[in-house]
């Protein structure tokens, strides 16, 4: 909106004289380019934290019908206990391929697919 106008003055109007009250010197130029790189660093930081957030969620809802939590992430673990699709629960190791160590609200513990269950 405010620009400056033959790199003398600054107003509102695409073309100024100096004569107008509105128009002022032009002297903030040096200050404009550190604001935009602050505005730019700053930008980059959110975008960065909101990135590991997404990428690194820890919550998950079971969207299987019904999962049997293995005591090992193996279908040959024993099995420990049953979770219905719409359960809420919190991923403990996420470092296998095809399983997720989980905790569930009440505290229990076992492995389940990563295919039962997303992130949320």
């Amino acid at each position: 909106i405010f620009g400056c106008c033959g790199d003398r003055f600054r107003c509102g109007y695409r073309s100024c004289s100096g004569s107008s009250p509105l128009c002022k010197p032009c002297g903030n130029r040096r200050i404009a380019v550190p604001v935009d790189l602050l505005l730019s660093v700053l930008g980059n930081v959110c975008a960065y934290q909101q990135h590991n957030k997404v990428m690194n969620r820890t919550s998950g809802v079971v969207v299987a019908s019904s999962v049997t939590v293995k005591s090992t992430p193996s279908e040959n673990g024993n099995d420990l206990f049953v979770v219905h699709e719409g359960t809420r629960l919190d991923v403990q190791d996420d470092s296998m391929k095809e399983w997720a160590e989980i905790r569930i609200s009440d505290g229990k513990v076992g492995w389940v697919q990563k295919k039962a269950f997303e992130r949320i």
